[in-house]
């Protein structure tokens, strides 16, 4: 059907009932001559032709998508992946416009609910941060491309939205005294995480990472640890995976570090002894269970941490907080960035200075006052 609506023409085609009953309809408005208006009226129907099961499945919800494309993507996804997706479907896209009508979606529609998340998107109805919302805003408009790859709509609205820029964040790690404090707070509330802890500030290793250390991959005698794998909790439990970037290296380690370990395995063997079991090569350093066998739950960890952090008077202290603390160490006494690169297991030192670059400068003015001196001030006097 073509109707002339003042200077354009809309054209609309039937696309039948929807589960209510209810008639269902696309429209679409043609600038340009009445045969123009006709013309695309005729593509429509062929479209509609070409794919009535797509069309018929038009009428669907945004939640309803979603959950398909969960289902279909989830094979390829890793699980901590699959962990995430999922919460962000249930916890902000399903109760915000899940209900929403695919044929009925606009861009003006997803802005409105990325400034409801902002606004007050929080699980206990606080404001939701920008770079969370960008999460949300990643999941939606990667599900709507694939329900346009398949028919279900014409155009993906959230190409075309505008979710909120995030702030880059500056690097405030903390200081040497900080480390300490927190250090000895942790040895009277935990010895096992405070040793976790020293780890972790003097390898500059991942949570992930030095959560997955097993007592093979330790040589006290050539004070090295092989970072081979990392554990991250899951939709199945805890999973034990290639690290990030899928790179192996070897760290090496500080003796003092390497005598701390030294008397913590006693320990651990001595606790194992004690209920009848032996600790193996292959248990992880960090376990959850006496005998060595599961790692400890990285959320246990982090909680353990923002307890030491606020005894220690460390309010908003994150315990990644710890590789950002070794990491900036480093590069302020002068250790050059592509070791550094390596002992955080960045792929390219550019990453180390993307992320710390803003602790070089101090070595630039120790490099100008070197130079300074090898250039005294009367060799730049220019002769008469």
């Amino acid at each position: 059907m073509v109707r002339r609506r003042g200077a354009s023409f809309e054209v609309r085609v039937y696309l039948g009932v929807d589960a209510q009953g209810r008639k269902r309809y696309r429209s679409e408005t043609v600038r340009g001559s009445e045969d123009d208006a006709r013309r695309r009226c005729a593509a429509l129907l062929d479209e509609l032709d070409a794919a009535p099961a797509d069309v018929e499945r038009a009428g669907g919800t945004v939640g309803g998508l979603l959950e398909e494309w969960f289902v279909f993507a989830r094979p390829g996804w890793s699980g901590r992946t699959v962990l995430v997706t999922r919460s962000i479907i249930d916890d902000y896209v399903a109760p915000g416009i899940g209900s929403l009508r695919l044929d009925r979606l606009r861009t003006s529609d997803v802005d409105k609910f990325y400034a409801r998340l902002l606004g007050a998107g929080g699980k206990t109805g606080g404001p939701l941060s920008a770079a969370t919302v960008r999460r949300v805003h990643g999941v939606l408009r990667t599900a709507l491309t694939v329900g346009v790859r398949w028919g279900r709509l014409a155009k993906n609205p959230a190409a075309d939205a505008s979710p909120p820029m995030v702030q880059s964040r500056m690097v405030s790690p903390p200081s040497r005294v900080d480390v300490q404090r927190l250090l000895d707070v942790a040895s009277g509330y935990d010895a096992d995480v405070a040793v976790l802890f020293a780890f972790m500030a003097q390898t500059g290793a991942r949570r992930s990472e030095a959560l997955a250390i097993r007592w093979a991959d330790l040589d006290v005698e050539q004070c090295f640890v092989v970072i081979r794998h990392a554990v991250t909790h899951t939709d199945r439990g805890l999973v034990v995976h290639d690290p990030k970037g899928h790179r192996v290296r070897r760290v090496a380690l500080a003796a003092v570090l390497v005598a701390r370990l030294v008397a913590y395995r006693s320990v651990c063997v001595q606790r194992g002894a004690g209920c009848g079991v032996v600790l193996g090569a292959d248990g992880f350093v960090f376990a959850g269970c006496v005998d060595g066998r599961v790692p400890r739950r990285p959320d246990s960890v982090t909680r353990a941490f923002r307890v030491c952090a606020r005894r220690a008077g460390l309010d908003g202290a994150r315990l990644h907080d710890l590789r950002h603390f070794a990491a900036t160490e480093l590069l302020g006494a002068g250790v050059d960035v592509r070791t550094v690169a390596g002992r955080l297991g960045h792929r390219d030192a550019s990453t180390t200075l993307n992320v710390y670059g803003h602790f070089v400068p101090a070595r630039d003015v120790a490099a100008a006052a070197l130079l300074g001196e090898l250039l005294p001030p009367d060799s730049t006097r220019p002769r008469t």
